[in-house]
């Protein structure tokens, strides 16, 4: 048997080593079963899912690869396309498709960060480029664990939300970053050769990641604006609901009975961890001077 790994409160047992994912050692549950082709041409010049009754899912990617998911057996088979870099790869499986094994396991992934803070985790969504990422590694830096960047995979125990670690990194496009980090942002590795996006991680040295999963005690919707300081505002349950809609990992078409339990379990969140509405300036000078507003406000929840 090869490494096993612990990634959104799922493990996968791969027959190839898995770079930057956390070791799940000591987890007996039964696992997903990961699995390395051979390279081969992909016969798609479009991303494309394909999804029969009673056969397995397929994903492609052009360039990148094609991926297998067969439910019965808790499969995912992936064949690499031809000459595509492992970067690249590696994104995509843990990234969209896994989405898809989420799905099939009853939970459904949000496009959020998550920090930890107090020992209660904080959920940031929002449009692309509000400031996801750019919020997280403003915590991390200030000394706040994050739990994930991009991919939120939420579970429930004992009638309480609890938000999973995910592949520890922190992706900054380049004004994020050298706000942030100056110029010791170009020093950074990027994300995949080609991009622009370099990564926070653990080798860097400057914060930690959570490998444990953690109570979701807040949900912010990051709204940008045209002003010049950010602020926080309430943000009702019907709303959170609406806002954590806009924010669905995956938004392939589903089942209707997927669906119907989606809507079901985003309404459950939306109740269960109260909503604020973060307003933030369209381009932060400084994104550090969202952490004492971020910190005060979960202390006055903690204090009613």
């Amino acid at each position: 048997m090869g490494p096993r790994y612990a990634l959104s409160g799922l493990t996968l047992d791969s027959d190839s080593v898995l770079d930057g994912v956390a070791r799940a050692d000591g987890e007996t549950q039964p696992g997903w079963r990961l699995r390395w082709l051979p390279s081969r041409r992909i016969e798609s010049s479009r991303v494309r899912l394909l999804r029969r009754p009673g056969v397995p899912i397929s994903v492609m990617w052009p360039e990148v690869g094609a991926f297998e998911i067969i439910p019965r057996t808790r499969t995912l088979r992936c064949r690499p396309a031809p000459g595509a870099g492992r970067e690249m790869l590696l994104s995509v499986l843990l990234g969209p498709v896994l989405s898809h094994l989420l799905l099939l396991e009853g939970s459904f992934p949000i496009h959020a960060s998550a920090v930890e803070i107090g020992g209660c985790a904080a959920a940031f969504f929002g449009p692309p480029g509000a400031g996801k990422s750019t919020v997280a590694a403003a915590l991390f830096l200030a000394g706040h664990p994050v739990i994930t960047e991009d991919l939120l995979a939420v579970t429930w125990h004992r009638d309480e939300p609890y938000a999973h670690p995910s592949v520890p990194e922190i992706r900054l496009w380049p004004g994020s970053g050298r706000r942030l980090l100056g110029g010791a942002f170009h020093r950074l590795p990027r994300v995949v050769p080609t991009a622009s996006k370099r990564r926070i991680d653990p080798a860097a040295g400057w914060g930690r990641f959570s490998s444990r999963p953690a109570p979701l005690g807040r949900l912010y919707e990051l709204v940008p604006a045209r002003v010049r300081r950010p602020s926080i505002e309430p943000l009702g349950a019907r709303d959170a609901w609406r806002a954590l809609m806009r924010n669905r990992y995956n938004l392939w078409p589903q089942s209707v009975e997927t669906q119907a339990r989606q809507l079901d379990a985003l309404a459950r969140l939306a109740g269960a961890a109260p909503g604020r509405r973060l307003i933030v300036p369209r381009a932060m000078r400084d994104p550090a001077h969202l952490v004492p507003l971020i910190r005060r406000d979960l202390r006055a929840g903690h204090d009613d």
